[in-house]
């Protein structure tokens, strides 16, 4: 009867601290890189990636054009690229 119950794999106990280490690392890494945007460079890529508003939503909220929207997502996304391009 014990036969029939499939063994199980011991847990990894090496491996799942040093991948809490990395992602920890890596959140620090980017919670970095966000606080080198602008202000307005960091809302505006928070209401569009985190928080999913549309170009023209965020215009609206903001209180700026679509194309400065779009500028300023733009120089974010290329600013936490390059800051992040290690953890790739």
């Amino acid at each position: 009867a014990l036969d029939a119950v499939p063994e199980q794999a011991a847990p990894d106990h090496q491996a799942s601290p040093a991948r809490a280490v990395e992602s920890r690392a890596a959140a620090d890494a980017l919670a970095r890189a966000m606080a080198d945007l602008s202000p307005e460079q960091r809302v505006c890529w928070v209401l569009r990636e985190m928080q999913g508003l549309s170009y023209e939503s965020i215009a609206d909220t903001v209180g700026i054009s679509l194309q400065a929207v779009r500028g300023r997502v733009f120089r974010a996304r290329r600013s936490l690229t390059e800051a992040m391009s290690a953890w790739r």
